[in-house]
């Protein structure tokens, strides 16, 4: 919500603030000001903090108004890929189910991912949408909620504990930086551990 300026800040006192890089420009969003993202690279970068990663739970929020659905468009993610910690991410044909235009939530160990992918037709051009990904080690659980209602979930888990690595965290990009840049505005990205 700051509106101007190359920090995005931190209300959570962990000290995650975010760094613009590429370019996001400040706009009126769902509450206050949100970045408004290019799809070709802009993001905010937050360095690597023990606060984001290694958790037994997380739930990742975020309101988002996308301008382009027929690619992936990553909202905030910790790595990037099938060796990422956690992902949650517009997706334009999910991985798992083959279902398209949806967001997919997920968690990994740094080899392994579960996948949580939402419906069909989820994600709509020029809508504000509220997605949340929640997961929880025990009882093994990732639910996937669009506009504060369960969307997808999952109870089987394969046993999956979330990782470690030295990447930041990105909004509005992955840790490989250029492949799926989101197209749009992002606000009030919300990590709870």
């Amino acid at each position: 919500n700051e509106g101007a300026g190359t920090m995005a800040g931190d209300g959570s006192g962990n000290g995650n603030r975010g760094t613009l890089t590429g370019g996001p420009t400040w706009v009126d969003g769902k509450r206050g000001k949100a970045l408004n993202f290019d799809g070709v690279n802009d993001y905010v970068n937050v360095n690597d903090n023990s606060s984001l990663e290694g958790l037994a739970a997380i739930t990742v929020s975020a309101w988002v108004k996308t301008n382009q659905i027929t690619v992936d468009g990553e909202i905030a993610t910790k790595g990037a890929g099938s060796t990422a910690i956690w992902l949650l991410f517009q997706d334009d044909v999910g991985a798992v189910s083959g279902r398209t235009d949806t967001f997919t939530f997920a968690v990994g160990n740094g080899t392994t991912l579960t996948r949580q992918e939402g419906t069909t037709g989820q994600a709509k051009v020029g809508v504000w949408t509220h997605v949340i990904g929640v997961w929880k080690k025990t009882p093994e659980e990732i639910r996937l909620y669009i506009n504060g209602v369960e969307d997808t979930s999952s109870d089987t888990l394969n046993g999956i504990v979330m990782g470690t690595d030295t990447n930041s965290v990105n909004i509005g990009d992955d840790a490989t930086l250029g492949t799926n840049v989101f197209n749009g505005l992002i606000d009030e990205v919300r990590v709870y551990n």
